[in-house]
């Protein structure tokens, strides 16, 4: 059995009584999307005026073990005395929406 707690690539290699094995393979180690939490939201701005480009926020998405989590929907809501707004992104490679 295999465990890890980071996400990405190693290679696997076997040693049967100090001799070492020439075949290897290459472990791939996902990020576990059934643990995420939101580590970080960020805004460029807090204020913004009716009519302009509006306000930009991003959230990042990691695992348990702070791994980022690629291709996860995030949904935003506008909750206020603002029009209802309801949206969906997806976060990108760093984890990003």
């Amino acid at each position: 059995e295999i465990t890890g707690t980071q996400s990405g690539t190693a290679q696997i290699g076997v040693m049967v009584n100090g001799t070492h094995f020439k075949k290897q393979k290459i472990l791939q180690l996902n990020a576990d999307v059934t643990t995420w939490k939101i580590r970080a939201v960020e805004v460029d701005r807090t204020t913004i005026t009716a009519g302009d480009k509006g306000v930009n926020y991003q959230a990042t998405v990691v695992d348990a073990n702070n791994n980022v989590l690629p291709n996860v929907i995030v949904s935003w809501k506008l909750l206020g005395s603002a029009d209802d707004y309801h949206y969906s992104t997806y976060t990108n490679d760093k984890g990003i929406a």
